[in-house]
């Protein structure tokens, strides 16, 4: 710094202490344009915590910010499209999550292709997440940084430099009246510079308190973006919330797994015989498992055992194989092997039902009948499954498709 303009600075320095402290006069400045520099300075702060809450709504989390901020360095530095230069977003971790489980699992369970679906919806929502980042980045963060780093850095720029040549000319003016050497040229020419710069920040100011076309056009750019966003993700949840509700149907209508019988459970036999008259009679052969004492009953498909008719008698005498309970009998076409009277082992009548509505199948396994039909039941799955047969096929049907005409023993 030369002499002259290190005597300038000293001269400047004087002035604003005597402002400060010594209550010394400046340039007054129109009330007009201290009400613009106030209002500037306040659009100032509201470019800057915009830009750092717009940041924050796209990214809560701040080390997502550091990478978002960076991508139009990297974008530069690699000659891409700031496009090009993404990161993983959370939507899209968890649709990775959900996709890797669901090929372990596989497609052939339910709960395998729901995640799998789950996990392609995911990371739809990831794409549309970038997607809103991008948009929001080039239509409204991207100007407001522009404005903040040129137009309101050159306008604070002008602003400092007049209040700097105001101090110079004010200095000036009271040394040459406290009798210094000033020439009126001097003040003069210190006057002119500080009318220039005060034209011009009044210029820059005028110009970007007019600008509300241009920065309402960029808030509802930001708005749009976010609609777009929203409508986008509504379209893909709603796809998949259906497909889930599907699977969920599915999965219902699945019968659940039961365990096999214990191996100390009855067990029934049946063969075929010839009877005296010529006609083919079946004999059943019932093992009622339990202990040692297993009885052995013999039915003909009738009903009745005509071979065995001499044993019927012992049915009328409960003592003889009932033990000391004369309210158990047992009935005539059943005969234990210990006793040779009737066994206790009881044959229980068909469980049946009756069809309320028809009824399709609609996966494997399902047994498919019209309205009105009789269908065998055979067991209960659960509280929503019969198990049943009808012409000779066998499958699952709701329980809320039939009436009990005669309920399966428990």
């Amino acid at each position: 710094m030369s002499l002259v303009g290190l005597k300038k600075q000293i001269n400047k320095a004087n002035q604003y202490v005597s402002e400060k402290v010594g209550g010394a006069k400046g340039t007054e400045i129109e009330s007009d344009f201290v009400e613009m520099e106030k209002k500037v300075d306040t659009y100032a702060n509201l470019v800057e915590d915009l830009q750092m809450r717009t940041k924050e709504y796209l990214q809560p989390n701040p080390t997502n910010r550091v990478k978002l901020a960076a991508v139009t360095t990297y974008s530069k530095i690699r000659g891409t499209h700031a496009k090009d230069v993404t990161y993983t977003q959370p939507e899209a971790k968890l649709g990775d999550s959900m996709l890797k489980y669901g090929h372990i699992l596989g497609d052939s369970t339910t709960f395998g292709s729901a995640l799998l679906e789950s996990g392609e919806g995911m990371k739809q929502l990831g794409e549309i997440r970038d997607s809103l980042d991008f948009n929001v980045k080039q239509n409204f963060l991207d100007p407001l940084n522009s404005l903040q780093c040129k137009e309101l850095k050159e306008l604070n720029h002008h602003r400092k430099k007049m209040e700097s040549r105001r101090l110079d000319f004010d200095g000036k003016r009271r040394k040459r009246e406290k009798g210094g050497t000033i020439s009126d040229f001097d003040i003069r020419v210190s006057e002119e510079k500080f009318e220039e710069s005060k034209e011009l920040s009044y210029t820059g100011m005028l110009n970007l308190l007019e600008s509300d076309v241009e920065q309402i056009s960029q808030l509802a750019m930001l708005v749009q973006a976010q609609v777009e966003y929203h409508t986008q993700s509504r379209e893909v949840l709603k796809a998949l919330s259906d497909k889930l509700q599907k699977r969920v149907v599915e999965a219902q209508r699945r019968p659940k797994t039961t365990r096999g019988t214990s191996s100390r459970g009855g067990s029934t036999y049946s063969r075929g015989s010839q009877g005296s008259n010529g006609d083919a009679v079946a004999t059943n052969v019932v093992l009622d498992g339990g202990g040692p004492f297993a009885a052995i009953s013999l039915s003909d498909g009738s009903g009745s055992n005509p071979s065995l008719s001499s044993n019927r008698s012992a049915a009328m005498n409960p003592t003889s194989y009932g033990g000391s309970n004369p309210g158990v009998s047992a009935p005539s076409n059943q005969i234990d092997l210990l006793t040779g009277g009737p066994s206790l082992v009881n044959t229980a009548p068909t469980a049946q039902c009756r069809a309320l509505y028809d009824f399709e199948a609609e996966n494997q396994g399902e047994l498919c009948f019209p309205e009105g039909a009789i269908i065998q039941l055979n067991r209960q799955i659960d509280e929503n499954w019969y198990e049943g047969s009808y012409q000779g096929r066998c499958g699952y049907f709701p329980v809320n498709y039939v009436d009990v005409i005669v309920p399966l023993q428990q």
